[in-house]
């Protein structure tokens, strides 16, 4: 009988694109895949460390299965979450293995003496600060989700915001090579998928230890006919988003107009203690020449308030800067303090827990106002849409090209219209869901 194994990733699309390979080596290897809340062998937590909250969430899913399965072969955890807190978790009996961003790549050999661990927990967690190259990840499946892939090209970070715990966690900056990055596109271009969105830790760094920039990339992909139908960048710094490359992207037909740009505060003194090398005007710069550039496109940030030392007229210059900027919409994060970082130590300007809280409570529904008005503007528009997951016979929820989350009425009850693309004239806006909701004018086959 064959071994199953539960799988659940918390965290980034990076985790997502990581797990989604892992799921293939264990199928590969002859393992079974289950459901989380069912009974398995394996219980596998691919967690992620960037908050308190998503700390909480890795041991709530280790308790659970625990629950589920109290006899299970292994409960593992995988990525940042083990590297930040994996000997802590297999001391307190959640886990029975700990592998780290570089050995969960080996979880079929782990998996394998599993058994022979008997109550001594496997803790394989090595120094990410010696981290020297990326494991290129030969994704086929994408979690049996046919409408998009995930190609990730870069790992690691340089930057050390003194927020931020990745750097410690995911090591150096690192690029797939060129080569490497066509053979992969290649790859997924052949299984059929029509969207691939190029990812990593730091995307828009890229190449620099090849002398090379992401345009580049982007060029030879061009250059080579190495391009799926709609390409998609998941997120770029302000200084990324540099002339050239948004010149060389405003022509090109299989670009998804969708740009996410972290902000993290309007406040100049706290970008400043948190190491974020722009100011505020540089920020609202970029931000207006990308929508000089894409009239049309869906621009994002990430918020985050509450940093130690924010007052509440820094919050009032956040406040104030988004509302005068052209966002669609916002990822808001009340601060979290974690252990390594530089600003762990800061006690004496922590932000009360409560402000913190009513601080991301108040942007958000800033946030929900400009998400609305985004929508809004694309009634009457004809929308580009990928068709991903069917909800009541036969209508479907899919994504544009400008990252306009889409409803619409098909006309047949066909599985098999997974992942195909769809002309939608945008009739009306489902508010409460906040979604657009339209017809459907014809599929792109």
């Amino acid at each position: 009988m064959k071994r199953t194994f539960a799988i659940e990733t918390l965290g980034c699309k990076v985790n997502q694109c990581e797990s989604s390979y892992l799921i293939e080596l264990l199928i590969n290897a002859g393992y079974s895949k289950v459901g989380f809340s069912e009974k398995a062998d394996i219980y596998i937590v691919h967690g992620c460390a960037v908050t308190a909250r998503a700390s909480y969430e890795t041991r709530q899913l280790l308790n659970r299965a625990h629950r589920t399965n109290p006899n299970a072969m292994a409960y593992v955890v995988l990525g940042c979450a083990a590297q930040f807190e994996g000997e802590k978790l297999a001391q307190r009996g959640l886990v029975t293995h700990a592998l780290g961003n570089m050995e969960k790549y080996e979880i079929v050999s782990f998996m394998r003496n599993a058994e022979a661990l008997h109550d001594v927990p496997c803790i394989a967690l090595s120094d990410p600060r010696k981290y020297d190259r990326m494991i290129p990840l030969e994704n086929r499946s994408m979690l049996e989700d046919r409408s998009r892939a995930y190609l990730k090209i870069q790992d690691g970070c340089n930057a050390f915001c003194s927020y931020c715990i990745v750097p410690y966690l995911r090591g150096q900056s690192r690029s797939l090579p060129l080569q490497q990055v066509l053979e992969q596109m290649q790859r997924l271009l052949e299984q059929g998928f029509r969207e691939v969105v190029l990812t990593g830790i730091h995307l828009g760094k890229w190449g620099h230890e090849f002398s090379l920039a992401l345009v580049d990339l982007l060029r030879e992909l061009s250059r080579k006919r190495v391009v799926p139908p709609r390409l998609r960048l998941s997120s770029l710094e302000p200084m990324e988003c540099t002339n050239e490359l948004l010149g060389f992207l405003e022509t090109k037909e299989w670009f998804c107009h969708h740009f996410h740009i972290p902000l993290q505060s309007g406040s100049d003194k706290i970008l400043k203690r948190m190491n974020r090398h722009y100011t505020t005007e540089f920020y609202s710069e970029t931000v207006h020449k990308v929508r000089h550039v894409f009239p049309n496109a869906a621009i994002g940030a990430d918020v985050m308030v509450g940093f130690p030392g924010e007052t509440d007229e820094d919050f009032k210059r956040t406040c104030n800067l988004i509302e005068r900027l052209p966002l669609t919409y916002l990822h808001v994060f009340p601060f979290s303090p974690r252990a390594g970082t530089r600003c762990y130590e800061w006690s004496g300007d922590q932000v009360p827990r409560s402000v913190r809280k009513e601080r991301a409570r108040y942007l958000r529904q800033i946030a929900r106002r400009k998400k609305l008005a985004f929508l809004e503007s694309q009634v009457g528009k004809v929308l580009e849409v990928i068709l991903e997951r069917k909800e009541q016979s036969t209508w479907w929820r899919g994504t544009s090209r400008n990252y306009v989350s889409t409803r619409v009425q098909v006309g047949k009850d066909d599985e098999f219209l997974k992942g195909q693309q769809a002309l939608v004239k945008v009739e009306r806006i489902d508010a409460h869901n906040e979604i657009a909701e339209g017809s459907l004018i014809k599929l792109v086959i």
